[in-house]
């Protein structure tokens, strides 16, 4: 009789695990695969894990022949080839975990000539698997000594912002704006910045970020003329880079309960570490006014996905209906970081919340800040400053053929302007500004 089993499972893991250069799932060792040849493979991954290397067709097929394994690289590459473009699945780590589970009881029922030991050794297994539900149901606990040593400039789960810890790894920023201001190609120019390593309005990256865009609102034009506004300074070698280290999907079909899967799909395919959402409500699917449906949805499905892949979230808000120029004037960050659409839900649960509106007065003019970690993000001004106060001014391009936000210039005179405004209005002549 053939043990329990799940060799396609363990054929399709290991195929997509090398395909997308992905370590093995922390819930599964070498022994846990039924097939010798799989065993060996996961075994190398292991191997090549302690080393620091990504694995992936040579690097494996180059451990195995160290390891001494008869699996050959062929073999491998076959593998890889199978896996297509298929996707990975968290389901199919629970079918191989369990069904070597299951081998093991069988083992031990064959061997076993007392019943009484073989009653204490599945109450053994229960309670195994017991602890490993509890340790998933209390929570992360911190090592206190840890907190006594820990540096926060040392800190490797830094993205941007590496003086002060900013944006970290697992972690989602929120941008607010009023529809028609520029929040998409303001989202383009910082991306395309960071995916080369490049500081952008004083945020700045530890490193060429790996980066997915994902959006539902702009069509091909649109993101080709936000794409060429900011990289309009780049030079052939540095938009090379770009076409590695981005990706750009267009999507409107996966939403609410479909969302969360198919976002981790697109961030473990690309490798990436930042993921701009582009809105993040289009992909809600529910009454996002409903704090309890958006709690649920943010942080026991989106959430998870962020912390299993360590991928930092950047989400594109959109408002309420516009207010006064006079009202958003007046209001401090910690109130314009609450001017999107639905529940609080959205703002809290971001690591810090950005605003984007226009300001009072011709010429056009736009406040774009942050109000929880003002301080730690790093905005600097026209004079290449700092900020004290939490936000910048920025305009965009004279240049009316061109999509790209450029720091207002201080001393601009402010005239009177009707108090009704409407942020697309006069934000300049084209009549999108992304």
């Amino acid at each position: 009789m053939t043990p329990p089993n799940n060799v396609p499972a363990e054929r399709h893991l290991l195929g997509v695990i090398l395909r997308e250069n992905l370590p093995l799932p922390p819930a599964l060792k070498a022994s846990d695969f039924f097939e010798p040849v799989h065993r060996d493979i996961a075994g190398a991954v292991l191997s090549l894990a302690v080393d620091g290397i990504a694995p992936d067709e040579l690097t494996v097929s180059q451990k195995l022949r160290d390891m001494g394994s008869q699996v050959r690289a062929e073999t491998v590459s076959v593998m890889v080839s199978d896996s297509g473009s298929s996707i990975y699945r968290t389901e199919h780590v629970d079918l191989i975990a369990n069904a070597s589970l299951l081998r093991q009881a069988s083992d031990i029922a064959a061997r076993a000539t007392n019943p009484d030991a073989l009653l204490d050794h599945y109450a053994r297994l229960s309670e195994q698997r017991k602890a490993t539900k509890r340790e998933k149901d209390i929570g992360e606990w911190f090592d206190l000594e840890a907190l006594d040593t820990f540096d926060p400039l040392e800190d490797a789960t830094v993205l941007v912002g590496k003086a002060r810890r900013w944006l970290c790894e697992g972690y989602a920023v929120s941008i607010v704006g009023f529809s028609g201001t520029g929040k998409s190609s303001l989202m383009m120019q910082i991306a395309t910045s960071w995916a080369l390593g490049q500081s952008v309005l004083g945020l700045a990256p530890v490193r060429p970020l790996r980066t997915l865009i994902l959006q539902s609102e702009n069509d091909f034009g649109d993101c080709a003329e936000a794409w060429q506004g900011s990289t309009i300074k780049m030079t052939e070698s540095q938009k090379a880079k770009l076409r590695e280290n981005i990706a750009i999907v267009r999507d409107s079909r996966h939403i609410g309960s479909a969302f969360p899967e198919f976002l981790e799909n697109l961030i473990l395919r690309h490798r990436a570490e930042v993921v701009w959402i582009d809105p993040l409500l289009a992909y809600a699917g529910f009454d996002i006014a409903d704090q309890s449906l958006t709690t649920e949805w943010l942080r026991t499905q989106v959430d998870p996905v962020l912390k299993r892949t360590k991928a930092a979230m950047i989400y594109m808000h959109h408002t309420t209906k516009p207010k006064s120029a006079d009202d958003l004037d007046s209001m401090t960050p910690q109130q314009l970081a609450y001017l999107g659409a639905g529940s609080a839900e959205w703002t809290n649960f971001s690591r810090d919340a950005g605003f984007l509106f226009r300001t009072k007065g011709e010429p056009a003019r736009y406040k774009f800040g942050f109000s929880k970690r003002a301080s730690r993000c790093g905005l600097e001004d026209v004079d290449g400053k700092r900020s004290k106060s939490g936000f910048i001014y920025l305009q965009h391009s004279p240049d009316d053929k061109v999509l790209r936000w450029e720091h207002a210039p201080t001393g601009m005179e402010v005239a009177p302007q009707r108090t009704d405004f409407s942020p697309a209005k006069g934000s300049r002549s084209r009549p999108d500004s992304m």
